[in-house]
């Protein structure tokens, strides 16, 4: 597990991301706290407006009842009249057609009933959703920082840049092995260090084709820490003045 605390850095990263956190769930927050009551409200006229229907519903029933009645009748002596009766009364299968026509026109008066009822609850969530777009609108600088934080991420998981770490990680893996090996030999041969060590930098500086700037820097600094530990390990001239080391040691 990656002990953030390790180094300023990671904590700089770890404290960058606990910020955007907290900045998402407070945004949450805020939004279920102002908004639920509108959700509520629309909610709410649902609940009257299904009530209201049950009880224009309960009102047409029995008118609709009633059409269905004088509708079978009228089928049945239409069907009377065309198997037997044609002939003879044209005026009165006639006035059958005008009678269906009128119980049609009915029906369809007593279909359009709960349509205002409906349309005022639509526009009920019209009005809401204005106020949910306007919450959007006033986000929307939010929403594009994290689209932009997103892309960024994206970046970070390409594919040469996945590469590269894989080749640092690689490299620090090998680069410890070496370190590993002069540490457990008792006689401590610090030129068998640095031979190893140059000769990764050697391999890891062809990795990439000169593309990963990062494993550059990566190679040219521990080419450093390497010559500066060298050097160190080395006895002072005659003559210079002793460093703390070599005076404790005398």
């Amino acid at each position: 597990m990656l002990t953030w605390s390790a180094s300023p850095a990671l904590e700089a990263i770890l404290r960058g991301l606990e910020d955007a956190q907290r900045a998402i769930e407070e945004a949450k927050r805020y939004l279920e706290e102002r908004l639920t009551p509108f959700q509520k409200y629309l909610a709410d006229q649902r609940r009257s407006m299904d009530q209201a229907l049950r009880q224009l519903d309960a009102r047409i029933k029995p008118l609709k009842q009633y059409l269905q009645g004088q509708e079978q009748n009228l089928e049945r002596v239409g069907a009377h009249l065309d198997a037997e009766l044609k002939d003879q009364f044209d005026d009165f299968a006639r006035y059958l057609g005008e009678q269906r026509r009128i119980l049609a026109e009915a029906g369809r008066y007593l279909e359009e009933q709960p349509k205002p009822y409906r349309t005022y609850l639509d526009d009920q969530q019209v009005t809401v959703e204005m106020i949910y777009k306007d919450v959007e609108q006033k986000l929307t600088p939010f929403t594009e920082h994290l689209r932009e934080q997103q892309r960024i991420l994206e970046r970070i998981a390409q594919t040469d840049i996945l590469e590269e770490f894989r080749a640092l990680m690689e490299y620090m893996t090998e680069r410890q092995k070496a370190l590993d090996k002069f540490a457990a030999s008792p006689e401590l041969k610090p030129e068998e260090l640095f031979r190893d060590t140059g000769e990764l930098a050697r391999k890891y500086r062809s990795v990439g084709e000169g593309r990963y700037a990062l494993l550059a820097r990566v190679l040219e600094r521990c080419r450093a820490a390497d010559e500066a530990f060298n050097r160190s390990l080395k006895p002072s001239p005659a003559g210079e003045p002793a460093t703390e080391v070599t005076r404790a040691a005398g």
